[in-house]
């Protein structure tokens, strides 16, 4: 059985997390088509989790438009007072079936690392998925 030593960061079994939810609503935001997505964040006010949370809707299609590029999501204390990189794997269809994401304290996952630990999630996304049989095609 695992025992933490000290302070640790996770999500709890059970946890979910919507669109508007850091690094892994950007990336569900990022599994949809760029017309969805504004649709889905112009439904309802964007919740201001903490004082980084982007809460104006150019701003959060911007971040998302960006996460479809890269094909990975990050989030800078938007959710929580961590960061957060998550990327998706799609599934046969091309929608996102899982998302894996890498979760740290400011100090453990700095902005500076971010992007390579971006880098390293998409490349694992896309080995998971093509182990499953599913070609990589821009993955979000």
């Amino acid at each position: 059985a695992y025992q933490a030593d000290g302070v640790h960061v996770g999500i709890p079994l059970g946890s979910q997390l919507g669109v508007f939810d850091g690094a892994v609503g950007k990336i569900l935001l990022a599994g949809l088509t760029p017309a969805a997505a504004a649709s889905a964040i112009g439904k309802a006010p964007i919740p201001a989790h903490t004082g980084n949370t982007l809460v104006e809707p150019a701003e959060l299609l911007a971040a998302v438009d960006g996460a479809r590029a890269q094909g990975w999501a990050a989030s800078i204390q938007e959710l929580n007072e961590n960061n957060a990189v998550a990327a998706g794997i799609q599934g046969p269809s091309g929608d996102i079936e899982a998302i894996i994401f890498a979760l740290g304290f400011p100090r453990q996952l700095t902005p500076e690392a971010i992007p390579e630990v971006g880098a390293m999630l998409r490349a694992v996304a896309d080995e998971i998925a093509a182990t499953c049989g599913v070609v990589a095609a821009n993955n979000p």
